[in-house]
C-alpha cells in the first residue's frame, strides 16, 4: 500500500469490489448496534434437564442461530418444541419470530428470524407426555389364588388397544419366519380382524405345543416353561384395564408359580401422532393353589336412584311384587322426567375375579289404572350390558347414570334387577329373594291435536269429514257439532268413538245452507281432553278472496289477452289488480273488462262463467290452461300434498284391480289433468278409501280442501280432496 497525501490506495481487486465490501461493513456495523432480545427456554419442572442454552435463557439478535437441547427424565416422553409468548401463554406460529429446524426433536437448531412485538416475551417450551404407569396388577404373590383367576392390569392412562395386536409389517415378518397364516390368533375388533399372537406345533402328529402373545409373556417360575396356552387372548376391557382370561379347557398345574412380563415398548398411548410407551418392563409373580372358582360374586353395596326432574331424584327401595298391590302408586312411585337410572354399585369376587361388565335387567310388572289399583301383567325381562367404571383385582365398581331410554319401555310399573358374573361364568342376581327396585313410567307427552280437518263429501242431509292425527297418546275421539239452515232452523249433536286407522266421520241429519261448526277433540280413557279443532263445514276453503282457474285464452285485437273460466270463490270487478299463478309463474295484471254471454258486466261472483280481458301487458304465451287468477299474494304454487281419496269399483266405472304405492294416475285439479306419483302403505282396493301422499310433476295453484278427480285414460276412477299441503 502507498499512503499519499489525502488518500488511500488499495489493490485492484479490492477497488473493484468496493461496493460489496462497503455493504458488508455497514451490515456488520448495523448488527453490532442492533438490540439483543431475551429468549427463555422452559419445561415442566422435575421432568428433565435443559442442556442448552445453559441456565434456560439466552440473549440473541435477529438472524442469530443457536441450539436448544433437552434431556427428559425416564418417566417422560418428549413430544415437541412450541414457541409461546411467556407473558400471555399464547402460542406463536413457528417461523414468525423463531424458526425451528426439527421441532419434534429434543435437540434442534433455532434461527431468530424477526424481532418480537413490543411487550412480547419470547419463550421456547418443551411439550412432554407422562409415560404410562401400571397402577395395579393382579393377582399378586400369595397362596390361595384359584387356578382360573384372570390376570388384570390397571394403567393410569387410556392406552391404545391396538398395542396388543401385530402391525401389518410385524405379521409379514412372522410369516417370513415360517409362521403360517392359520396359526395366528385372531380377534374381531370393530369389524376388523386383528392378530394378537400365534401358536406353534411340532411332533409327528403336528400337535399343539405353545402359544405366544405380542408383548406378553407368561411362564412357570419353577420350570421356565411357557404358560400362555392356559390363557385366552388378552383384551382391553376399558382403555385402562387389560385382562388376560384363563382358559377353562386346560388347567394350570397345582401350586404353580407364574411369572407375568409386559414389554415396555408394547403398551402405549398416542399424544398427537407420537407413541408414548412405558418407561420400563413390568414383571411380577404369583402362585396358584389346587382349587378352582366355585363361588359366585357377591355385592358389597348397591344404591339405585331415579331422576324425576332436572334437580330432584327419588331413592328406589327394594320390594317384592306383593308390595305393589298394597300401596297406591302416588305414595312411592313417581314419574321420571328423563329415563336415567343413577346407580352406585360395588361387587367383588375373590377367586376368578369379576367379569368386565354386568347386566341391568328391567321387567314390566303391570300398571295402575285410574283408581290407582295395580293390575299385574308381567312381561319378559329386558337386559342392558354395562361396563364397570373400574376393576381392581377382585373388586369392581360402577357409580354413574344409566340411560334406559333405548330399552323402549312403555308406560307402566317396572322392576330393576342386576346380574353380576365372574370370570368362571358364575353369576349373582341382586337384589335377592325375588326383590326388585320398582319405578313407574307415566306418559307425560301431550295429547295430540287433530289437524287439517276437511270436508270430503256432502249430501243434502250429511257431511263427511276427514283429518290427520300427529300422535298416538290418546284413546278416543270426541266430536260435537251445531248448525243452522238457511231458514233459521238449528240443530246439534255429539259422539265419542275409539281411535281408528282411517280418521273420518260422517255427520248425519245436517241441513243445507247457513252454517255447520264442527269441533273435534282427542281424549284419554281417563277422560282427559286434548286441544280441539274447529271447522265451518259450509265455509269456502280456498285461501284466496278471489280465485278462478283458467280454462282457455285468446287474443283480442287492440284490447290484449283475455282468459275464460268459472269463478270458484269471490267477486271481481273491472280495475281490480289480480295475480296469475301456476306452472312456476307469478304475474301481476289488471282487469280491463268482464264479459258474460257477450255482455260487458260490472262484476262477476262465485259460480259465474266469464271472460276477463287482462290488457296488452299480458300476452297469450304468458298464460295457459291450468293456471289461475287470484287475489294478489294469497295463492302459491305447490307440488306435494296429502289427500283423502275414494277409488271407484268397476261397476261404478272405476278400476277392477288394487293399486300399490307408486301408482301414477292423472289428477284433475281445477280444470286440468296433471300427472303425479302417489305413496301410501299397503294397497288400495277399489271401493275403499285411503289417505295418500301425492307428488305432482309440476307446480300448480292448489289448496287444502280442494276437490279433485283421479283419472286414467280420460275416465274418472276415483275422487278425492286435498287434506294438507306438504311443500
Amino acid at each position: 500500500l502507498y499512503f499519499g497525501r489525502g488518500g488511500v490506495f488499495t489493490s485492484c481487486d479490492n477497488f473493484l469490489n468496493g461496493a460489496e465490501i462497503k455493504e458488508e461493513i455497514e451490515s456488520q456495523i448495523a448488527y453490532a448496534n442492533a438490540p439483543a432480545y431475551k429468549i427463555r427456554v422452559e419445561y415442566p419442572q422435575g421432568c428433565g434437564v435443559i442442556k442448552s442454552p445453559a441456565g434456560g435463557e439466552i440473549e440473541k439478535k435477529v438472524t442469530d442461530r443457536f441450539n436448544v437441547s433437552f434431556d427428559t427424565d425416564s418417566d417422560w416422553e418428549f413430544i415437541r418444541w412450541t414457541i409461546v409468548d411467556f407473558s400471555t401463554k399464547e402460542e406463536i406460529p413457528d417461523g414468525t419470530c423463531l424458526n425451528l429446524a426439527t421441532p419434534d426433536k429434543p435437540d434442534t437448531e433455532c434461527t431468530f428470524v424477526s424481532a418480537p412485538n413490543e411487550g412480547m416475551d419470547l419463550c421456547l417450551e418443551a411439550v412432554l407426555a407422562e409415560r404410562p404407569q401400571i397402577l395395579s396388577c393382579t393377582p399378586l404373590y400369595g397362596t390361595g389364588v384359584c387356578k382360573d383367576t384372570a390376570i388384570q392390569v390397571m394403567f393410569d392412562h387410556d392406552m391404545d388397544p391396538d398395542s396388543i395386536y401385530y402391525t401389518e409389517d410385524e405379521i409379514q415378518k412372522l410369516k417370513d419366519a415360517g409362521i403360517p397364516d392359520e396359526d395366528f390368533l385372531r380377534a374381531e375388533v370393530n369389524g376388523k380382524t386383528r392378530y394378537c399372537g400365534y401358536c406353534k406345533y411340532s411332533g409327528r402328529y403336528n400337535r399343539y405345543v405353545d402359544k405366544y402373545f405380542k408383548n406378553i409373556s407368561i411362564t412357570n417360575n419353577n420350570t421356565n416353561s411357557n404358560l400362555n396356552k392356559y390363557f385366552l387372548a388378552p383384551e382391553f376391557q376399558t382403555p385402562r384395564l387389560l385382562c388376560i382370561p384363563v382358559s377353562l379347557e386346560d388347567s394350570i398345574s397345582d401350586w404353580s408359580q407364574i411369572i407375568v412380563q409386559l414389554e415396555k415398548s408394547g403398551f402405549f398411548y398416542y399424544e398427537g401422532v407420537k407413541q408414548v410407551s412405558m418407561a420400563s418392563m413390568k414383571k411380577w409373580i404369583y402362585q396358584v393353589s389346587d382349587q378352582i372358582d366355585t363361588e359366585p360374586p357377591s355385592v358389597s353395596s348397591a344404591s339405585v336412584w331415579m331422576n324425576i326432574s332436572a334437580t330432584q331424584q327419588i331413592h328406589l327401595s327394594e320390594f317384592t311384587q306383593d308390595y305393589l298391590s298394597e300401596i297406591p302408586s302416588s305414595d312411592y312411585l313417581l314419574t321420571p322426567a328423563t329415563m336415567l337410572v343413577d346407580c352406585s354399585i360395588s361387587m367383588h369376587d375373590n377367586e376368578s375375579g369379576p367379569s368386565s361388565e354386568f347386566l341391568l335387567g328391567v321387567k314390566r310388572m303391570g300398571s295402575f289404572d285410574s283408581s290407582e289399583t295395580f293390575k299385574a301383567s308381567p312381561s319378559a325381562i329386558k337386559y342392558k350390558s354395562v361396563s364397570y367404571l373400574g376393576i381392581n383385582g377382585p373388586s369392581a365398581i360402577f357409580n354413574g347414570l344409566l340411560d334406559i331410554s333405548d330399552m323402549n319401555l312403555s308406560p307402566g310399573v317396572y322392576g330393576i334387577t342386576f346380574s353380576f358374573s365372574d370370570r368362571s361364568g358364575r353369576s349373582t342376581v341382586y337384589p335377592a329373594n325375588d326383590k326388585m327396585y320398582f319405578f313407574q313410567i307415566k306418559d307425560t307427552s301431550p295429547i295430540p291435536t287433530p289437524t287439517d280437518l276437511t270436508v270430503v263429501s256432502k249430501t243434502s242431509d250429511s257431511v263427511r269429514i276427514a283429518w290427520l292425527i300427529p300422535g298416538d297418546n290418546f284413546d278416543q275421539y270426541s266430536i260435537s257439532w251445531e248448525g243452522c239452515s238457511e231458514n233459521g232452523e238449528t240443530y246439534s249433536g255429539s259422539d265419542t268413538f275409539d281411535k281408528r286407522a282411517l280418521t273420518t266421520y260422517t255427520i248425519n241429519g245436517t241441513k243445507e245452507g247457513g252454517y255447520l261448526n264442527v269441533s273435534l277433540w282427542t281424549k284419554t280413557s281417563a277422560g282427559v281432553e286434548g286441544t280441539h279443532i274447529v271447522l265451518n263445514a259450509y265455509e269456502p276453503v280456498c285461501p284466496s278472496r278471489f280465485f278462478m282457474p283458467i280454462e282457455d285464452k285468446f287474443s283480442i285485437t287492440g284490447r290484449g289477452t283475455a282468459v275464460t273460466g268459472r269463478i270458484e270463490k269471490g267477486t271481481v270487478r273491472p280495475g281490480d289488480r289480480v295475480q296469475i299463478v301456476g306452472m312456476g309463474k307469478k304475474l301481476n295484471a289488471k282487469v280491463q273488462t268482464i264479459e258474460m254471454f257477450s255482455k260487458t258486466m260490472p262484476s262477476a261472483s262465485t259460480g259465474d262463467n266469464v271472460g276477463i280481458v287482462l290488457g296488452e301487458d299480458i300476452s297469450t304465451s304468458d298464460v295457459s290452461r291450468g293456471m289461475a287468477l287470484c287475489t294478489p299474494g294469497e295463492m302459491q304454487d305447490h307440488k306435494k300434498f296429502k289427500a283423502f281419496i275414494y277409488l271407484r269399483t268397476r261397476e261404478e266405472g272405476g278400476k277392477s284391480t288394487s293399486v300399490s304405492s307408486g301408482y301414477r294416475p292423472k289428477f284433475y285439479l281445477g280444470n286440468t289433468d296433471i300427472s303425479g306419483t302417489t305413496s301410501f302403505s299397503g294397497q288400495i282396493v277399489p271401493g275403499t278409501e285411503a289417505f295418500i301422499d301425492v307428488d305432482l310433476v309440476q307446480y300448480m295453484p292448489i289448496y287444502a280442501g280442494q276437490q279433485f278427480s283421479v283419472r286414467e285414460d280420460g275416465r274418472t276412477v276415483g275422487t278425492g280432496v286435498i287434506i294438507s299441503i306438504n311443500d
